[in-house]
This record gives C-alpha cells, sequence and structure tokens, in this order.
C-alpha cells in the first residue's frame, strides 16, 4: 500500500532481520514485473546496492536482514547491500556511514541502546566493527543517506525512562528540531517518528508498526500534531482477531500510513479536505495472497466509498474521515478504532448533541475546589516493606492477602488469618482506613467496608508482619507514605478490566474520607453531589464515554489519566432542578448497598438496577421515554459485544 512505483527509495531504520525491507523487494519487483515481466540482475543490484537500506543497532539482526535481502534473487549474486550496524538516532540525510568503526564486543552478545559510545578505560580489544556490512561481517563500501519515498519501521516501544539518562539527553540533542514535540515521558518510538520525518522526502511516505496509545496518550501528541499538520494521514489500521501485528507484542498496535505533505515548521496547511481510510482487519491475513487481496480491497474502497460511507465485507470494514477532523480530533485520534461498532461512537456524539446545554467538562470543576488526586501504592516508590492490609474477604483475591476483617465495632477490628484461623484484635486507632482494590466489589457505598492498613504500633503487630521485618523500619516506612495519601469520599478505578467477573462498578462513595490504592481520589463535592456523581460514573452513559476516550493498554483493560478524566463530560450540577437532583438522590439510596453483578453480566442480561440507573440519567439529560427505550435496546447488547470482542484481543 505504501509503494507504488518499482524504483522507490526505502529505508528501514530499525531494520531488525529485514522482513519490512525485505517486503519492499517482494513488492518493488511485483511492480517492475508488471511493466516487463522479470527482474534482471541489473534490477535485483539496483534494489540491494541503490534503493533499499536497513540500519539496526544489533549486529546480528543487521546480519539476518542483509542475507534475507540477498536471498531474494538466488540466482544472482552481488556483493553489495546497503546495510548497516548503527544508532540510528545519530543519522541524518547527506551522512555517510563509513566502511568500518569500532564498538563494544559486548553489543553481540546483549546489545543495547547506550552502548555506542566509547567508554573510558574500556581497552581497544573489546570493540567490535560496526559501520556497512557484508554478508561476510562489518567493513563493506560507505554507505551514503539521502532522503528517500518512504521510511517503512517498526521501531522500539520501549519507554525513555528505562534507558540510561545520558542517553535520553543525546536523543533529544540528536533530534532538537522536535524538541517543542516532546512533552514529559515519552516512548522510544516517539523519536522514531521524528527520525522517519528526517529522512522522508517531500510527498514521500512514511509507513509506521505502532502502539495504538500512539493516538491517544498526553506524551505522544507531539507525533499528532505532527502528522496532522505536515502530513496526509492516509491509513489508519487496526486489526479485531489479535491485538498486535508483531509477534509476541503485549499492547495493541496500529499501522499508519501518511503521505509527507509539508516539511516540519512550514507555513502552507494540508487540505482539511483529504480522506483518511480507518480500517479493522477482522481476520490477519495468513499468506501473501490474503495480504493482497486485502491490501487491494482498501486501496480500492479508499476511492470508491462515498466521504463519511462505511464499507465492510467478511475480512475487512473501512470508514472515512476528512483531514479536517483529524485535526479537530488531535487530542484523541483513538476514538477513530476504539469501537469496532461505528454505531456506538455515532451514540456517544448523538447524546452529546441533545445535552450539550446540560453537560460540562469535568475539568470546569477544578476551579470550584474540586481536586483529582491519587494515592500511590507503595511500590511505587520502591519502599522495602510491602505495607499491610486488612482486607475484606469479598476483596482477598490474592495469596498474600492473609488477614481479613471477620469483625469490628466502634473501637476495636478482629482480623482472621485466612488460612489458619488465627485471630487478633486491634485497636482501631491504630489503623487506617482505605479502599485496596475495586476488584470483587460489587456494592457502590463502601462507607461500611472498608479496608484497613496498620498505621502504629500495638501489642500484637509482631504476630502480623513478617518476623524478618523489624516493627520499627515497618512503621517507619508507613509514616513516610502516609504523607503522600490523598482522602476523598468519591474513588475512581484508575486501571481496570471491563471484562473481568470482579469489574462490577468504576466509582465507589465512601460517607468518611479515605483513600483508594492507585485510584483516582475525588475530593470538594458535597455529600449530595458526591453521590450524584458516583450514579453519573457507574452509569452505562459514562462507560460509553470512558470505552470511546479511553487509553486502552491490552484489550479489555485500560487506564483513565487525569486529563482524561478533566476532558470527560459529566453533568452540569448547577443545572440540575430540585427533582432532578432527587431522582438521582433516591436511585443512588436505592442502590447503594446491592451487590452488582459484573459489568458485562449487567450489560448481558439487563440487570434491572442497572436499567434503572440509566433511565434517571438519561432523563435528566433531556431525553424521553421512548427515546431511553431506544437507546438502550441498543446500547446493551453493543456494548457487551464490544467488552467481549476486546477480552478475545487479549487472549489472541
Amino acid at each position: 500500500m505504501a509503494i507504488e512505483k518499482s524504483d522507490a527509495k526505502v529505508i528501514d531504520l530499525a531494520v531488525g532481520s529485514g522482513t519490512l525491507l525485505v517486503a519492499a523487494y517482494r513488492r518493488k519487483r511485483e511492480l517492475l514485473r508488471t511493466g516487463r515481466g522479470g527482474i534482471s540482475l541489473e534490477d535485483h543490484k539496483r534494489f540491494l546496492e541503490h534503493d533499499l537500506t536497513g540500519i539496526d543497532i544489533m549486529p546480528f539482526a543487521a546480519h539476518l536482514a542483509a542475507m534475507h535481502l540477498s536471498l531474494q534473487a538466488l540466482l544472482h549474486e552481488t556483493e553489495k547491500v546497503r546495510v548497516a550496524v548503527w544508532d540510528s538516532t545519530e543519522l541524518k540525510p547527506d551522512m555517510t556511514i563509513p566502511a568500518i568503526y569500532s564498538e563494544l564486543k559486548a553489543a553481540y552478545r546483549r546489545p543495547t541502546l547506550d552502548m555506542f559510545k566509547e567508554g573510558a578505560g574500556i581497552p581497544k580489544e573489546a570493540y567490535m566493527k560496526k559501520g556497512a556490512i557484508t554478508l561476510e561481517g562489518v567493513g563493506g563500501e560507505e554507505i551514503p543517506l539521502e532522503r528517500v519515498d518512504l521510511v517503512i519501521m517498526n521501531p522500539p516501544f520501549t519507554r525513555t525512562e528505562r534507558l540510561p539518562e545520558i542517553y535520553r539527553e543525546q536523543l533529544r540533542t540528536r533530534l532538537k528540531k522536535y524538541k517543542d514535540l516532546i512533552w514529559g515521558r515519552v516512548g522510544i518510538h516517539l523519536f522514531f517518528v521524528f527520525l522517519a520525518d528526517r529522512f522522508v522526502r517531500k510527498n514521500g511516505r512514511i509507513a509506521l508498526v505502532l502502539p495504538a496509545t500512539i493516538l491517544r496518550i498526553k506524551s505522544m501528541k507531539g507525533a499528532r500534531d505532527l502528522w496532522t499538520k505536515n502530513y496526509h494521514i492516509e491509513y489508519i489500521i487496526a486489526a479485531l482477531e489479535k491485538a498486535a501485528f508483531s509477534e509476541a507484542a503485549q499492547f495493541r498496535e496500529i499501522l499508519l500510513i501518511a503521505r509527507k505533505v509539508k516539511n516540519y515548521s512550514e507555513s502552507e496547511s494540508v487540505s482539511d479536505n483529504l480522506r483518511c481510510a480507518v480500517v479493522y482487519l477482522k481476520r490477519l491475513p495468513q499468506n501473501l495472497e490474503e495480504a493482497r487481496k486485502a491490501a487491494e480491497t482498501i486501496l480500492i474502497q479508499k476511492k470508491e466509498t462515498s466521504p463519511y460511507g462505511i464499507y465492510e465485507d467478511d475480512a475487512l470494514s473501512l470508514r472515512l474521515v476528512t483531514q479536517g477532523e483529524l485535526k479537530e480530533n488531535v487530542d484523541n485520534l483513538f476514538a477513530l478504532i476504539s469501537t469496532t461498532d461505528i454505531q456506538l461512537t455515532n451514540l456517544w456524539q448523538k447524546i452529546v448533541r441533545k445535552a450539550k446545554k446540560r453537560l460540562v467538562r469535568c475539568e470546569q470543576y477544578l476551579g470550584d475546589g474540586i481536586v483529582i488526586s491519587i494515592t500511590p501504592a507503595n511500590s511505587t516508590y520502591n519502599f522495602k516493606t510491602t505495607f499491610f492490609f486488612i482486607s475484606q474477604e469479598s476483596r482477598a483475591i490474592k495469596k498474600h492477602d492473609l488477614w481479613v476483617v471477620e469483625k469490628e465495632d466502634k473501637n476495636l477490628v478482629t482480623a482472621k488469618h485466612r488460612f489458619l484461623g488465627e485471630k487478633v484484635t486491634i485497636p482501631k486507632k491504630a489503623l487506617l482506613p482505605g479502599f485496596r482494590r475495586p476488584s470483587g466489589t460489587g456494592i457502590i457505598d463502601i462507607s461500611d467496608s472498608l479496608d484497613y492498613m496498620i498505621k502504629s504500633k500495638f501489642p500484637k503487630l509482631s504476630k502480623l508482619i513478617e518476623e524478618r521485618e523489624k516493627s520499627s523500619e515497618f512503621l517507619r516506612n508507613v509514616r513516610q507514605w502516609q504523607k503522600l495519601v490523598k482522602k476523598a469520599n468519591l474513588l475512581l478505578s484508575r486501571r481496570f478490566d471491563l471484562s473481568a467477573p470482579g469489574t462490577k462498578h468504576l466509582a465507589f462513595f465512601a460517607s468518611i474520607p479515605t483513600f483508594g490504592i492507585d485510584m483516582w481520589d475525588i475530593s470538594g463535592f458535597n455529600e449530595e453531589d458526591t453521590k450524584i456523581m458516583t450514579i453519573w460514573l457507574n452509569s452505562t452513559v459514562y462507560i460509553l464515554q470512558m470505552l470511546i476516550n479511553r487509553t486502552e493498554t491490552r484489550g479489555a483493560w485500560m487506564k483513565l489519566h487525569k486529563y482524561q478524566i478533566g476532558n470527560s463530560m459529566t453533568p452540569n450540577l448547577r443545572l440540575l432542578t430540585p427533582q432532578e437532583r432527587k431522582s438521582l438522590i433516591d436511585i443512588f439510596e436505592k442502590v447503594k448497598k446491592v451487590e452488582f453483578p459484573s459489568i458485562l453480566e449487567q450489560l448481558k442480561n439487563r440487570y434491572p438496577l442497572r436499567v434503572e440507573i440509566d433511565r434517571a440519567v438519561l432523563k435528566v439529560l433531556g431525553f424521553d421515554g421512548a427515546e431511553i427505550n431506544s437507546i438502550l435496546v441498543y446500547l446493551y447488547p453493543a456494548l457487551a459485544k464490544e467488552i467481549e470482542k476486546l477480552k478475545t484481543l487479549m487472549e489472541g
């Protein structure tokens, strides 16, 4: 799809074993045969010696790439390939990669991204060669670099915080031209996006395999800004059969193809009418013929499908959006592929249009004393001691959850060992009430069923903590961590699996300020507004909004960032009439202590109390009875089906 001419010049700056470069060779050969019926030695030599370039930091991978390219024409020998061992981030067009260069031999054993610098005191014999290579090894002819027709890559996705600090600074220095597009903690693939922009010529293409989060998360907005301002994004392709295109990848991936329309920092604008095809592959091609057929279908349907139209067959679905729409939604391009059923996205847009005078962005409340904060898990700060919790039995789901609450009164808590049956009575003044984990909790009002963390010394403390830990060290770490505790009456899940049996609600109410571990603590609302917000955050309307605007990590596993909560739509509490407020409070009081099944089961079986919640919410948003019935009849099965598809992605 990215190569249209047999003489296209292609570079892969993270070539690995050469899979994509070999595919480029085959595509060029196919186009050449269409015109002339065969490939000659001269053509083969031109492909390898002039048209195709591969760079990789790992010597073994680069040697494999050279071998795989050479094997594409078994009857033709060639002594030269444009493959080199080098750190691509150092390179620029018009540079030349030398034939031989010293490099650490250790890179052959366990190469890492910071090895491409000579360390002080390392003996000369410790170095190996890097540079242009041949099938026999490093030391081929030098490779002059230039801008190309296509940059095709499956770059590394490593988080930059895992790299040595000195290397992170080198990356920023090498690509300082793009410094205004780098925010916060980014993945190294962002630098390869900039590297692709550096090497692709104007009117050339980039074709990249990328994590789907690049379409959504705030730290990757620089890539989205670059593409929407300087490129015609032609294709965004996702898969339904499995989450990733790469082998052994754990996270959702996309294929992105874009044509460079202008250079970075140029002033002219990209046409807002240019169309982008958003494609879902229902099943992955099993061979080259199926891949070719899918590509041809996509190419044809992009031309023939009407604007805003949808094409669908057994293998794929395709819909068209304009470059203008991409620019308008640059903060969240993931919404384009967030649901396989486009009608779910359309329904959310319909709700927003209908209720636009009754909805506001949650961030508007932040200026009125509302605070969204987080109490981190202690492991975030690398404390040696694992904090000791006494959990409600329904939330004791892991092997290390040894002690559970058996009974409690105003002053005491009796804890029981899950496996040994031993009991300990603890003064409540030595405990800090909290909410350890939402999984398995089926009620939304957790006021009377909180977990407890030990915060101070009491007579039988030594019975509860491991003998190898000293009480003084344990308590010192607890006191240090307690300074980070953020208390609130409204707790919202930060990471969750929508398909899991234990995911029954997303938000929880507590009558006393408490904290959730690795959850969003939302404080500042009065008690009545907190109850209303708890109902809203657990409504199917909010789940739909969250699903569309989510940051997906792995299938049905997703994460809510603070900025996503701030950007989300919520009822305008100031505009609610007394009758509307009462209707939502009444629903809260009715359901607050009822044990709900999983969210997925609620949707599949039209759980009556969920229906009541959703009817009350939609009525407040301005919908009448007939409209509400129509929405829920479609929404429940469609949303359940979507969640089950996400679950299948994880299993694939």
